[in-house]
Order: structure tokens, then sequence, then C-alpha cells
């Protein structure tokens, strides 16, 4: 009986940290390029690490957000998605969506860094149906459907 309320109680205690993930690895894991990028985009800042086939992914909080970054494997930054409220989305964009989606809702966003380009990612329902990514820049130019 103590032995299963004890691994109960780790399962439980994994749960509620988070650390006990698959994907988790140590700092002291992470390539020297890697770490070298991060701290150089985002100086100062800690993270959690998680190792995916081709890249690493820094989790973190950026400016009071939840973000994540992608790294390659030789250190090169690939992309950051910070999650924002609906309510932060600009104006702009939103009126995008609206007009282009009649009848369509917004349930979520995230902003997305990329080297070659930054946007929202505004996700959209209608009845129930499966969400739809909705790409949108800043002017409110639409990138994909």
């Amino acid at each position: 009986m103590k032995k299963l309320l004890s691994m109960m109680a780790l399962s439980l205690l994994c749960l509620f940290m988070g650390s006990c993930d698959d994907n988790d690895i140590s700092v002291s894991d992470i390539p020297a390029q890697v770490l070298n990028s991060f701290n150089e985009k985002y100086p100062g800042i800690s993270a959690q690490w998680e190792k995916d086939v081709n890249s690493y992914k820094a989790e973190f909080r950026l400016n009071g957000k939840d973000a994540d970054a992608w790294f390659s494997t030789n250190g090169d930054w690939v992309r950051t998605e910070v999650d924002i409220l609906k309510t932060d989305l600009p104006q702009v964009v939103v009126d995008a969506v609206q007009k282009a989606y009649e009848g369509y809702v917004i349930d979520d966003a995230d902003w997305i860094e990329t080297p070659s380009q930054n946007y929202y990612d505004v996700d959209i329902e209608k009845g129930g149906s499966a969400d739809i990514h909705v790409h949108v820049t800043t002017d409110g130019t639409i990138l994909k459907n």
C-alpha cells in the first residue's frame, strides 16, 4: 500500500511540476551553440528545454507571456511563438480576419517571429468545426488560410 501511495504521489508531483516529460532535457545537455543563440536573443532569461528530432525548444516567459523558441541543432534560431490574448490583437488584424472569414469567431492567438517574417497566428472557429489557423501581418494582410 505504501508503495502504491508513493508511486501516486510521484506521478502527481510530475504532473504538477511538468518535469517528467520524456522530451525535457537538462541545460547541461544542450549544445553550447544553441545556448549561446538563446542567450544572445533572450539575455537574462532562463528556460526549460525540450529536444525534438531536429531542434531544441526553449519554454520561457517573455514580457509576462508564455513563449516558445525553436533552435536548430547547430544553434540557428528558427522561430518564436508568444501566447497573446485575443483581446490584445490589433484592430486591423481582427477586422481583416472578420472580413475574410465571416461568421467565424477568434478563439486564440499567438505572435510568431521568424528570421524572414513576423505575423499573428489567429485560430478561428465556426459552430464547433475544427479550428482554422490564419496568419496575418501587423497591417492586416492575410498570409495563409
